[in-house]
């Protein structure tokens, strides 16, 4: 009789063991780093979305401004920030942008400035709204430009 012989596997190889888990490791660095990523993008997003509304917010109290004393809101020419939510009960409490209480303190990481330039004389204002932040070492800005008139359509 003729015996054979049979290799039989009872399990893995200590190679295709560190093979495994190599590539299992380098799964998940590659997933965790693109959460990491997006995680980060969604907080910018998510930054961008406040910044508008901070735009938005400003400009319709700087319409509400215009409505109650036009002739006094066209005497504000000038450059204005706005780093409050409350905001000045007269002409006489805005804070010019170049004081040094200006700075990025809008909900902790926002600037926001407004500049008022009258457009021709003295009837129509030019309107430039401004914030900016910084996420990380990445500074980002949003402008909108809009003109008010004594008598809007």
């Amino acid at each position: 009789m003729t015996q054979i012989k049979s290799k039989i596997n009872l399990g893995f190889t200590l190679i295709e063991v560190l093979i495994f888990v190599s590539l299992l490791s380098i799964i998940f660095i590659t997933f965790a780093a693109l959460t990491t990523v997006t995680i980060r993008w969604s907080k910018i997003n998510e930054h961008k979305i406040i910044a508008s509304h901070n735009i938005e917010e400003i400009r319709e109290w700087l319409r509400g401004q215009k409505e109650a004393d036009f002739t006094g809101f066209i005497g504000k020419e000038g450059s204005w920030c706005f780093n409050s939510h409350e905001y000045p009960a007269g002409y006489s409490n805005w804070v010019l942008s170049s004081d040094p209480s200006c700075d990025h303190s809008l909900d902790g990481i926002y600037k926001r400035t407004v500049v008022l330039a009258n457009q021709d004389s003295d009837r129509k204002v030019l309107v430039s709204l401004h914030i900016d932040w910084n996420e990380g070492t990445q500074y980002f800005t949003i402008d909108e430009r809009t003109l008010f008139s004594l008598h809007e359509i």
